[in-house]
């Protein structure tokens, strides 16, 4: 039906052409009479055809409006650019991580590890006026007004990794729902250092909830100063990507069951519906709610397992 309709008006749009280019030569012209016999008045097809080309004026107009709005990652970027570009990418990442997880529900697609920790470091950078090292330096990711800085990014309450001490330290949360950080800890290293607790010969952790403690008693002066405004994290916030309340076996029921969670605050995310490596055994998912990291267990281990990544 829509072809008819336009295929109608450039069929009078020529029409209206053809009598306005031979105006001069007619004494009057009222109506136009078509091989079909119909009559159709001047007056209506000029304001038809108006009609149409303002509309594709108007279609012209929007697609030259989104053209220029949209970033040509080809191109040289300006820094709000840049970071317009990350927040909005972050964003379709939480967005393509959920419907992965709807689809599949038998696995994890969580954003986790190197991708969340770079984009942290980026965002940071930006807003304290941090100038970034190369990928995996050690003990520090960049400096900023002559300190050495360590970012750490996360997604939930639970603990923080730490390796070494660092000079600075700044902790962050990543809202993936609006793509933006929110600041856990921006304080010396030393000062925190003395609140975490050894879980191997190289790795120490110290609880989100301790710094957010921690934070308030930092002198303003010991802070990297913010170019860019910033959340303050709040722990009474609710995300679904915060970590889970610790649950006991009594309330949990059946280990195997989905969303059971033991005394080490392990939470089994489901059967994987694979061999598990002990024999006789199926593959369980299970989510660390102290750093975030997931890993496969056997259903006989579900009850004790501890997390591999923070020892919890």
């Amino acid at each position: 039906m829509l072809g008819y309709v336009i295929i109608g008006i450039i069929f009078l749009a020529g029409i209206s052409l053809c009598v306005r280019l031979n105006r001069n030569n007619l004494k009057q012209v009222d109506h136009v009479e078509l091989d079909l016999g119909q009559v159709i008045d001047m007056e209506q097809i000029n304001e038809m055809c108006d009609m149409f080309w303002e509309d594709v004026r108007c279609d012209q107009d929007e697609d030259n409006d989104l053209k220029e709005n949209e970033i040509d990652c080809n191109k040289p970027m300006r820094v709000e650019q840049k970071i317009a570009f990350i927040r909005e990418k972050v964003i379709q990442l939480n967005k393509i991580s959920k419907e992965l997880e709807q689809v599949f529900p038998e696995k994890s697609f969580k954003l986790d590890g190197i991708i969340v920790g770079n984009i942290v470091e980026i965002m940071a950078s930006y807003t304290y006026g941090m100038s970034l090292y190369r990928q995996s330096e050690k003990t520090h990711d960049g400096i900023s007004n002559g300190k050495e800085v360590q970012v750490k990014g996360t997604q939930s309450n639970g603990r923080i990794l730490i390796h070494e001490m660092p000079e600075h330290l700044l902790v962050e949360y990543l809202n993936t729902e609006v793509g933006e950080i929110e600041e856990i800890y921006n304080g010396p290293g030393e000062f925190i250092w003395k609140y975490t607790t050894p879980i191997s010969a190289t790795q120490n952790s110290i609880t989100v909830s301790k710094l957010v403690e921690l934070n308030q008693l930092v002198d303003e002066s010991d802070k990297l100063k913010t170019i860019l405004p910033i959340k303050q994290y709040q722990l009474s916030m609710t995300n679904k990507n915060h970590s889970v309340p610790k649950k006991t076996e009594s309330q949990a029921g059946k280990t195997t069951a989905t969303g059971y969670t033991n005394k080490n605050n392990q939470t089994n995310k489901g059967c994987l519906h694979k061999p598990g490596t002990h024999p006789n055994q199926t593959a369980y998912l299970l989510h660390c709610n102290e750093c975030g990291h997931e890993y496969e267990a056997n259903g006989c281990d579900i009850s004790i397992r501890r997390c591999p990544n923070c020892q919890c």
